[in-house]
């Protein structure tokens, strides 16, 4: 777009929820397990970044305490960075026995190292045969708009699985976090079906994630796509200095519609660390002026948006 105009933080509240102004179900709606919420009315809510530690990991503990915490959902992503090609499937086998515990409630997102030989039919291989249904992508001196990622991006295109990718300041992996500024996903806009979330808001470069973002919100409403190409993922990264700032902004530009609530818990290991985030950004949206369908949105129902195919 050559130019754009001004939006109160109204109207583009208003613009994002022309995107998805209702929670919605998946199809399991209608017969859900233990701790997915039937009765109306009810609040679902759901955790869209959990990592897997490598080691022993069941998934009998982890259930109960989404029972304990009510959290009906939550995405798994596969365990560490994996250097050679069998690594990659042994965590990706790994990750989709966890999740077979309960795929309606444990949401398997292969942690995929692209320049690794055979990525691309290990990518079908966790869908058509292992039941993951997403990718999880950390650029490590790689950028998401480098070519070689193209055929990546249509496998998963055709495959029908959304991408989490991280985004913003990357801690551990030298000096990576050059790969991970926000504009460098942009280039997803080759492959229409493929929908992807920014994690972390993309901190310190919060208003690049977001410019990105809504530029995606705004090709979707002209295009009468069901939802934006690309998202939001809340998970902390934003120290708690810059975080309600982060949300206030990401609300007033993108909208709660693209918005997902995430932890960045690990397993195995305590989760009841959730349930204070969750409170807190329940504090700070309502605190911002979100309505309760909004906050259910971005602590609920738009996670299943988000796994939705184009």
């Amino acid at each position: 777009m050559g130019s754009t105009t001004k939006r109160s933080a109204k109207d583009a509240k208003g613009n994002g929820r022309d995107l998805g102004s209702t929670t919605r179900r998946n199809g399991n709606g209608a017969k859900r397990n233990r701790g997915l919420r039937e009765k109306k009315g009810s609040t679902m809510r759901t955790d869209c970044h959990i990592h897997v530690r490598g080691g022993k990991c069941e998934a009998g503990p982890i259930l109960e305490q989404m029972d304990r915490l009510k959290i009906d959902k939550m995405v798994l992503m596969g365990s560490g960075a994996a250097k050679t090609p069998a690594a990659q499937k042994k965590s990706d086998d790994e990750l989709s026995k966890l999740c077979s515990a309960d795929r309606r409630r444990l949401v398997g997102f292969a942690r995929i190292e692209p320049q690794l030989a055979g990525t691309t039919d290990e990518i079908r291989r966790c869908r058509e045969k292992l039941g993951l249904v997403g990718i999880k992508m950390l650029p490590d001196h790689w950028a998401p708009c480098d070519e070689f990622m193209h055929p990546v991006y249509k496998t998963i295109e055709a495959m029908g699985m959304p991408i989490i990718f991280h985004s913003g300041i990357l801690w551990g992996n030298a000096d990576s976090s050059r790969f991970c500024r926000p504009a460098n996903y942009e280039a997803v806009i080759f492959f229409p079906k493929l929908k992807i979330a920014l994690a972390h808001i993309g901190w310190p470069w919060v208003d690049e994630c977001i410019a990105v973002v809504d530029r995606f919100v705004d090709m979707a409403k002209r295009d009468g796509r069901k939802s934006s190409q690309v998202w939001i993922d809340c998970t902390p990264g934003t120290p708690p200095v810059y975080r309600k700032e982060a949300l206030r902004k990401a609300l007033a530009v993108c909208g709660a519609p693209v918005m997902l609530y995430g932890s960045d818990l690990a397993v195995p290991g305590d989760l009841s660390i959730i349930a204070g985030r969750m409170e807190t950004d329940i504090r700070l949206l309502r605190e911002l002026g979100c309505k309760q369908e909004e906050i259910d949105m971005v602590l609920g129902s738009n996670l299943d948006r988000f796994l939705e195919a184009e």
